[in-house]
């Protein structure tokens, strides 16, 4: 997801930095840190404890939060893990509103398992 947001952010960064703080980012689809997830439950199983970077990393939305961080956008976020009919929708919807009251520019980015257990993500960067 890094790479995609960097690719449009690179393509539009004089626009983004003049709106930092109404960037924002709406993930929806059913990838999560899948490897990260399973060996936080083997080491609570094992040990009765997690690795506090573990944790972190097994968060759907830590590539968002990294994503504003490292391009300072201040604007409203979301992550939807859900199935791709179902939460496709649902970020259009929030998209179209968000973009009437608190957002100037939002990446909508699908992200989601493939058969073969990698991760397909497509970005793409909206406005009014």
């Amino acid at each position: 997801m890094l790479f995609t947001v960097d690719e449009l952010y690179q393509q539009h960064q004089a626009l983004l930095d003049n709106h930092l703080e109404s960037v924002g980012i709406i993930q929806f689809g059913t990838a999560f840190p899948v490897n990260t997830s399973e060996k936080i439950i083997h080491d609570m199983a094992i040990k009765s404890r997690v690795s506090p970077v573990d944790f972190i990393n097994a968060n759907v939305g830590a590539p968002i939060s990294i994503c504003c961080t490292r391009y300072r956008f201040q604007g409203p976020t979301m992550v939807l893990t859900m199935p791709q009919r179902t939460g496709k929708e649902i970020a259009l919807s929030l998209a179209r509103e968000w973009l009437t009251q608190q957002a100037t520019y939002l990446f909508l980015i699908q992200a989601d398992h493939t058969r073969e257990h990698e991760i397909e993500i497509t970005t793409q960067l909206v406005t009014q």
